[in-house]
């Protein structure tokens, strides 16, 4: 596989709204059998203004990593956690057989923000929800924020999540040892260069499976997504592949969405 940069498949929202989203399913840029690719299921980036309320809504299913690169969102859900995510705190949602979560936009500044949505090893997991706190300057090169182990999130599917922040220069990728590997490269700032595609902030490519390095044309910061190829539970309500998507029973709400922190 050659190194291909991805176009996002949908825009929702607006400003009037107070949100907009574009969604890239990574699997389509190869062919129209499967949304996903291996176990990444889909990359949302959301812009969100001061005030805005996602309001409860359900997963199922899902493993989802959010990176809030500006502001400060509030978190609740339906297992009774409030808390705040920001570029310094981490979240990870490992929604197995029903979750429920809201998000509110805190303070006076925008969010804006990544998630990526893999897929479980099954279905039916226990529900969960992570947090870790990361500082503000990232590594140079790469550090590893979510994994089946050993890191600050844990995933239930083999996947790794690394973070960068690049000086101008040739920087080698993360090693590994597995060889069944699809990675996709999210350019959060700067200008990068792999395997012959020049990427710019907001772009996203999946890379070639043969690449070892990428050069920072200009710094940057970076989110690198590995996942094994070995063939993931595809049916999760938002990880799932979408052109075989099949209707599914309702997710139950469960608890509450006050918060301490005010409406």
């Amino acid at each position: 596989m050659d190194t291909k940069k991805i176009k996002p498949e949908r825009r929702s929202g607006s400003w009037k709204q107070g949100c907009t989203v574009e969604t890239t399913y990574p699997g389509f840029s190869f062919g129209p059998d499967d949304s996903g690719l291996a176990s990444i299921g889909k990359i949302e980036r959301t812009y969100a203004l001061p005030g805005f309320v996602a309001s409860m809504h359900p997963h199922r299913d899902d493993e989802i990593f959010s990176y809030v690169r500006s502001g400060t969102v509030l978190h609740l859900d339906s297992m009774g956690h409030e808390e705040k995510i920001s570029s310094t705190r981490l979240r990870v949602i490992n929604a197995g057989v029903a979750f429920q979560h809201e998000e509110r936009v805190l303070g006076r500044d925008p969010v804006e923000a990544f998630h990526v949505v893999l897929r479980p090893e099954r279905s039916g997991l226990e529900p969960l929800v992570q947090f870790a706190d990361i500082t503000t300057t990232q590594p140079r090169p790469w550090r590893l924020l979510a994994a089946r182990t050993r890191a600050p999130l844990i995933l239930r599917v083999k996947a790794w999540l690394h973070d960068a922040r690049l000086d101008v220069g040739p920087h080698l990728l993360p090693a590994h040892t597995n060889r069944r590997i699809a990675r996709v490269l999210i350019v959060m700032k700067g200008d990068v260069r792999i395997g012959g595609k020049c990427l710019q902030r907001g772009d996203i490519a999946a890379v070639s499976d043969q690449a070892t390095s990428l050069v920072a044309i200009k710094p940057a910061d970076v989110l690198l997504v590995t996942a094994d190829t070995a063939e993931p539970f595809a049916n999760g309500l938002s990880s799932g592949n979408t052109v075989l998507a099949k209707s599914q029973p309702p997710v139950p709400l469960l608890g509450t969405s006050r918060s301490r922190f005010g409406g």
